[in-house]
This record gives C-alpha cells, sequence and structure tokens, in this order.
C-alpha cells in the first residue's frame, strides 16, 4: 500500500465516523426529547385533571353558600373563558419553547391536537 492509498482510507474512515457520529447523536436527540414530549403531555393533562376537580369543588361550594344561581353561572362563565385561554397558552408556550430544529416532530398544534396525541399514547401503553 502506497502512502495516498492508506491516506485515501483514512480519510474515508474519518468521514465515516464523523457522519455516523451526528447522525447518531441526531437520533438519540430525536428519541429523547420525543420521550420528554410524552411525558410532558401526560404531565399537562394531569395538571387540567386537577383544575377541573377544583372548579368543581369551587362551584360547589358556591352553591352551599346560599350564593344566587345567576351570579354562579356568571362565575363558571368566565371560569370557562379563562380555563380556555389557559389551556391554550399552554400549547403556544409548549411549541414557541421547543427547539426549532425538531418542532418536526410535533404532531399537534392546538389543544385538542395535543388531547388527541395524548389519548394515542395512552392507548399505545395500554396495549
Amino acid at each position: 500500500m502506497d502512502f495516498i492509498e492508506v491516506a485515501s482510507w483514512f480519510l474515508g474512515g474519518a468521514l465515516s465516523y464523523s457522519f455516523m457520529s451526528k447522525f447518531m447523536g441526531y437520533y438519540h436527540a430525536v428519541i429523547i426529547l420525543s420521550d420528554v414530549t410524552e411525558h410532558l403531555l401526560k404531565m399537562i393533562g394531569t395538571v387540567v385533571e386537577d383544575v377541573s376537580y377544583i372548579r368543581t369543588m369551587k362551584y360547589d361550594s358556591l352553591s352551599k353558600m346560599d350564593i344566587p344561581e345567576e351570579e354562579i353561572e356568571n362565575i363558571m362563565k368566565i371560569d370557562e373563558k379563562v380555563y380556555y385561554n389557559w389551556k391554550t397558552s399552554i400549547i403556544v408556550k409548549l411549541i414557541s419553547n421547543y427547539p426549532r430544529k425538531f418542532r418536526y416532530l410535533l404532531t399537534f398544534h392546538s389543544w385538542d391536537g395535543a388531547m388527541e396525541e395524548l389519548d394515542k399514547i395512552y392507548k399505545k401503553e395500554s396495549r
């Protein structure tokens, strides 16, 4: 083997290693980020369940306090708007803080889409 042949094999090996190293790093980042996203959606789902339960307790308490039904309904309407805005805000913030080069991994762009994805996650885990 002459020097040029050895050098070309070395260069080919170095380029192959560099490419495979970057590819594997990217692949692992995708796997980790996908897993983290699933866990974030589960956490968001749990928090929303808790907030819904707290809202129910709030309305039950208001009913027991002899507050007029009309006033309770007004409170419920306001709470529903705030609740909707809060849920929408969570998803907007999640998407805007997601790493730009990995946003293609997100399969949702709204609250309803996020909850559909969460349903898929739970169905996949129940198999």
